[in-house]
């Protein structure tokens, strides 16, 4: 169970990355009005994202890790993979409406 988790840590963070690189990546901003893509702080939108998925990523691989060296059942272990990612990614979603100004 430890290939997969490890696979969906480094999509994490590779997608961290992605996103930095390439805003339009962020759901529904490539689908903003030009005035409407000026009132959003992209460059901290992006960085607070990158940061989110990275971070996300290292965790689910160490919390994998961890898990598969205590001999944990792996279901177990990939229902706490998955609520992490689900956390993380609601938490992210509301942080990231502080960088919307309208």
């Amino acid at each position: 169970m430890l290939v997969p988790t490890l696979i969906i840590g480094l999509i994490l963070i590779i997608a961290g990355f992605m996103v930095k690189r390439n805003p339009n990546l962020i759901a529904g901003y490539n689908s903003l009005t030009e005035e409407q893509k000026k009132k959003v702080d992209i460059n901290g939108m992006s960085t607070m994202m990158r940061n989110y998925f990275v971070i996300t990523g290292i965790f689910v691989v160490l919390i994998q890790i961890v898990l598969t060296e205590l001999e944990v059942k792996p279901h177990y272990s990939l229902l706490v993979s998955s609520s992490l990612i689900v956390i993380a990614i609601l938490i992210m979603a509301m942080h990231a409406k502080k960088y919307n100004k309208f």
